[in-house]
């Protein structure tokens, strides 16, 4: 069987909490001094959007996974669904986490300085430029947009390595399937190298970016969904007696 009522109640709780932080919650106000070089950089649009890496984590592997999927994709509608459950669970958790970390630290942006525009009289913190914007130029550690690809990424090279069979005695790794597990995180790193160029991170904050995200990534595809990585096609197994290649054997019952 599918996820149970209470992995979908956690979801959707998780998922109030995520927006809750992100649009209510203010994060710390520490004094930066405005001359610092490091924070007066110009202030440019995301190279990727926000919204465009959002869609992109969830998508992404899902179609990849349709066209791996392919022969009997009809049957495997148990796996799918727990495919999809879990990824969204980790996203779900990387920026939930990355949110509270960016909020706990209140690390100024690269550009800091160009939408702070100046302190109020008598104040070390408040900043005269536009709210919003001084807000959101207050979120710099760790990336989101570095943890939410490796995420994504990393989830799905996860999938792609234990599918073909990568690092098994008994499975002839060919170099394709090498290059296939390696091009998530590629992409994921072309994402994190972006928030360089378009000035909206600091090197340590792609580089925490990321392992935050690799690293939820990893826990949440072998801690907390292992019924997912061993399932196997029942339809196929029933018909021809083996289990799919990659997945080890185990009764749709025990999902």
């Amino acid at each position: 069987m599918g996820p149970s009522p209470s992995d979908v109640a956690f979801l959707l709780l998780l998922s109030l909490v995520t927006l809750y932080v992100q649009t209510y919650i203010f994060p710390f106000e520490q004094p930066i001094e405005l001359t610092d070089p490091s924070i007066r950089m110009p202030h440019k649009k995301d190279i990727v959007p926000s919204h465009t890496l959002l869609f992109a984590s969830l998508l992404a592997p899902l179609a990849v996974f349709c066209a791996v999927e392919l022969r009997g994709l009809s049957s495997k509608r148990t796996l799918l669904l727990l495919f999809f459950t879990a990824l969204f669970e980790g996203n779900l958790l990387t920026v939930l986490v990355t949110n509270v970390l960016k909020l706990l630290i209140g690390r100024p942006r690269p550009y800091f300085a160009s939408v702070c525009v100046g302190y109020v009289a008598g104040s070390e913190t408040q900043c005269t430029g536009d709210a919003d914007a001084v807000k959101e130029a207050r979120k710099s550690f760790p990336s989101g947009h570095s943890s939410l690809a490796f995420s994504a990424a990393i989830f799905l090279a996860c999938y792609l390595g234990t599918k073909f069979g990568i690092g098994k005695a008994s499975s002839t790794t060919q170099s394709w399937k090498i290059c296939a597990v390696l091009v998530p995180p590629f992409f994921a790193a072309l994402v994190a190298a972006s928030r360089i160029v378009d000035f909206h991170h600091h090197y340590a904050d792609i580089l925490a970016g990321s392992v935050l995200g690799a690293s939820i990534a990893l826990f949440v595809f072998y801690g907390r969904s292992p019924a997912m990585i061993k399932l196997k096609d029942a339809k196929e197994d029933a018909d021809l007696g083996a289990p799919v290649h990659g997945y080890d054997s185990v009764a749709v019952s025990e999902v």
